[in-house]
C-alpha cells in the first residue's frame, strides 16, 4: 500500500494507485495522487472556499455561451491508475459531460 503519515521515508516508498487512496482512513484532508505520488494536503478554509465559489460563478457564465459546465468540489477527476486529483473546478466541454 502507498504510504501516508507515519510510514517509511519517501525514499522507501511505493507506487500509489487510486485503489490505495480509497483504502485511507478519512482523516479531513485531502488525497491526491500524481504520477504514483501520494500528496495529502489540508481541507480548503471558508475564504478559499468563497473565492473558488466566485470563480465558479464565473466560470459558469462563460461555460453558458460555450457548451461547457463547470463543477465544484468534492469529487475527484481519475486520469489514470496513478493519477487522481481532486480540483476545485473542473470545466469540462459538452462532450464531457458523462
Amino acid at each position: 500500500m502507498c504510504a501516508h503519515s507515519g510510514s517509511p521515508p519517501l525514499q522507501e516508498r511505493s507506487i500509489c494507485t487510486v485503489d490505495d487512496v480509497e483504502r485511507l482512513p478519512d482523516d479531513g484532508n485531502r488525497h491526491e495522487i500524481l504520477h504514483g505520488r501520494l500528496v495529502v494536503t489540508p481541507l480548503q478554509t471558508k475564504r478559499h472556499q468563497g473565492r473558488a465559489l466566485r470563480l465558479a460563478m464565473q466560470h459558469n457564465i462563460w461555460c453558458q455561451t460555450h457548451t461547457a459546465r463547470a463543477v465544484r468540489s468534492p469529487g475527484g477527476v481519475y486520469v489514470s491508475p496513478t493519477n487522481w486529483s481532486e480540483p476545485i473546478i473542473t470545466v469540462n466541454s459538452a462532450p464531457d459531460f458523462s
